[in-house]
């Protein structure tokens, strides 16, 4: 296949689809986050179980990207794409459908097997079109406008709620998924310039032992996974903190989160800066000071103060700075290490976030968060597990190199 010159206009709608693509993953987890409280009592189920639809959604969007991404350097990006969308939606309209746990629990599962294609192909479109350069840049202008789906996409839902019910949020999803599998059916171009055809199982577990054998590659897909995965369980347990112990409404629940995004959104446009300028390395270690600055604050709140709006959002507001950061440079530097292999290292990054966010949502719906010395705790488990990531995979040697 003969490469497409990227013009300003194609590299215009990259990022477009791409950021469309990261925003859909995303929105399904956090759009019916407001009435997971009242999920408990329509159908008849517990606090763990309602966080625990977040946990199995999480893991089966983890789990299906390490297949669609190989699937696409096999098969092309477009076929891959509008199989797994179209697969997204039908589960998104059995959701909606759903009159009991189980069913609602299925029917969560077969969405995600189908949303795990969304992010996997928007970075590996991105990583087959564009340089270095413009995937930092695309990667930061997504990591900005994505950052605004924990806040927005509450607010949606909350109001679908209001105004319909639960259900309307489940056909929402899948309203925007058809819209996605049309002007991906009819716009966009095939990215990827050399499929491989004869790529089998035994290829893709040796290019998967390949990128996890490789020491930055693990530090970069780590660091991403343990801020991004904090920051899902944080958005899991704030439905709880401000609905359930604070008294807001589902729907006044998302305009809480905006001041927390506009820092995200402040630490990627930080971040879109700082990489082509000191690479991709430091602003992790400024992420890591941020989120140990966040614990600290959180504990010694909790010695002269008690649990509110203020003492919640603003210490986030430092950690999710830090996370901000973190985005794009691990981003850029996980995706440009393989670009021959855009569609597994895509799956790779992809299921390392996922599963950070399983694990830590999985983790606050364990121990239901009602403290300020447990926000600091579970900030500062983080943060030990970013310094030993850092420490083991991405600090530099000192010193000359041996002879």
């Amino acid at each position: 296949m003969s490469e497409t010159p990227v013009t300003a206009r194609s590299r215009s709608f990259f990022y477009t689809v791409a950021v469309a693509l990261f925003v859909y993953g995303w929105v399904s987890v956090n759009i019916y986050l407001p009435v997971l409280p009242q999920l408990e009592k329509i159908l008849e189920i517990g606090r763990s179980t309602a966080s625990l639809t977040v946990t199995v959604f999480l893991i089966g969007f983890s789990v299906t990207q390490l297949v669609w991404g190989p699937l696409s350097d096999r098969f092309g990006r477009k076929p891959v794409l509008l199989c797994g969308l179209a697969i997204s939606v039908a589960g998104a309209v059995l959701t909606a459908s759903a009159n009991n746990i189980e069913i609602f629990m299925a029917a969560r599962i077969l969405e995600s097997v189908g949303i795990g294609v969304a992010p996997v192909l928007a970075r590996s479109v991105l990583t087959d079109s564009l340089d270095r350069d413009h995937v930092s840049t695309a990667m930061a202008v997504t990591a900005v406008v994505v950052a605004l789906v924990p806040a927005v996409a509450p607010i949606i839902g909350g109001y679908l709620d209001l105004l319909w019910s639960w259900r309307s949020i489940f056909f929402f999803v899948a309203a925007y998924g058809a819209v996605l599998v049309t002007t991906c059916a009819f716009r966009l171009p095939e990215t990827i310039h050399s499929r491989n055809p004869d790529l089998k199982a035994a290829d893709v577990v040796g290019e998967y032992r390949e990128m996890l054998s490789h020491r930055e590659y693990l530090g970069y897909i780590g660091s991403y996974a343990i801020a991004f995965g904090t920051l899902i369980g944080y958005y899991a347990a704030a439905p709880y903190i401000f609905v359930r112990t604070l008294g807001y409404t589902p729907h006044e629940y998302g305009y809480l989160l905006l001041l927390n995004v506009g820092f995200y959104v402040l630490g990627a446009s930080v971040a879109r800066i700082l990489v082509p300028k000191v690479g991709t390395i430091r602003p992790i270690v400024f992420a890591m000071i941020a989120f140990a600055t966040t614990s600290i604050i959180f504990v010694a709140l909790e010695l002269f103060t008690t649990l509110s709006t203020l003492s919640v959002l603003l210490p986030m507001c430092i950690f999710i700075f830090g996370s901000g950061l973190v985005s794009p440079a691990a981003n850029t530097g996980a995706m440009t290490l393989f670009r021959d292999k855009a569609g597994a290292s895509s799956a790779v990054v992809g299921f390392s976030i996922a599963v950070g966010g399983a694990v830590f949502s999985g983790a606050v719906s364990a121990f239901h968060i009602t403290r300020l010395v447990e926000l600091g705790t579970y900030v500062g488990v983080s943060t030990l597990l970013c310094i030993a990531t850092y420490l083991t995979c991405l600090r530099k040697p000192i010193g000359p190199a041996p002879a």
